[in-house]
C-alpha cells in the first residue's frame, strides 16, 4: 500500500523497466513455479466460497476441517480433439472447480486471455446410452442443512472414476435474454 505519489510513480517505474526481464527470462520460470504451487493446491479439497485449501502455502488460507475425499479421473471429450484427455479431479469439487480444472487441461497450451472462462462453459455429464446430464453448483437437487445451502460436489451427483465430461458451450436462453430490456407500450 503506498501512501505518496512519489512511492505510486517509483511502483509504475520499476514495473515498466522490469517488463522486458520478466518477459524474455524470468516469465517462463514464474510460470511454471505457478503451475506447480496450483497443481499441489489443487491436489486436496479446496473450499469453493473460501478458496481455504488442505494443501495451502499459507496458513490463514488453510482448509481447517477434515474432508473425506478421493480422487476421481474423468475424460474429457472436446469438440476440438478426437481422442478424450483424461483429468483428475476431487469428489468434493463443485462443477465450477471441475469446470476450472478440465479447461486447463484442454487449453493447457492457450493463452488464458484466448480460452474460455468457467462462465462460458456448461459441465455436462455423459452416462449411459445417450444421456447427458449437466452439473451445477447450484440446482433443484441442492441440499439445505442447518439453513446453509450446500453446494454440489461431484460425490452428490453420483460421478464415479471414468466418467465421460464434456465442456459445452452454455445455452443462451432466449426467454430470460428477451426480459432483460425495458418493456415499451
Amino acid at each position: 500500500r503506498t501512501e505518496s505519489v512519489l512511492e505510486k510513480m517509483l511502483t509504475n517505474w520499476m514495473a515498466l523497466s522490469m517488463y522486458d526481464y520478466l518477459k524474455n527470462e524470468a516469465g517462463s520460470s514464474l510460470f511454471l513455479l505457478f503451475s506447480a504451487i496450483k497443481h499441489q493446491v489443487e491436489k486436496g479439497p479446496v473450499d469453493a466460497i473460501t478458496h481455504d485449501a488442505r494443501y495451502s502455502l499459507s496458513e490463514e488460507r488453510l482448509l481447517r476441517e477434515q474432508i473425506d475425499y478421493c480422487t476421481v479421473t474423468v475424460q474429457v471429450v472436446h469438440e476440438d480433439q478426437d481422442e478424450k484427455i483424461v483429468c483428475r479431479v476431487n469428489d468434493c469439487d463443485v462443477p465450477s472447480q471441475v469446470k476450472a480444472k478440465l479447461l486447463d487441461s484442454v487449453y493447457k497450451n492457450t493463452p488464458f486471455s484466448l480460452r474460455p472462462s468457467i462462465h462460458d462453459v456448461d459441465l455436462e455429464w455423459r452416462h449411459g446410452r445417450g444421456g447427458h446430464l449437466t452439473l451445477a453448483d447450484e440446482d433443484v437437487t441442492t441440499k439445505t442443512v442447518n439453513g446453509w445451502r450446500r453446494l454440489n460436489t461431484l460425490r452428490h451427483s453420483g460421478v464415479r472414476a471414468s466418467a465421460v465430461m464434456s465442456l459445452v458451450n452454455k445455452q443462451r436462453d432466449s426467454f430470460s435474454s428477451s426480459c432483460t430490456g425495458q418493456a415499451t407500450l
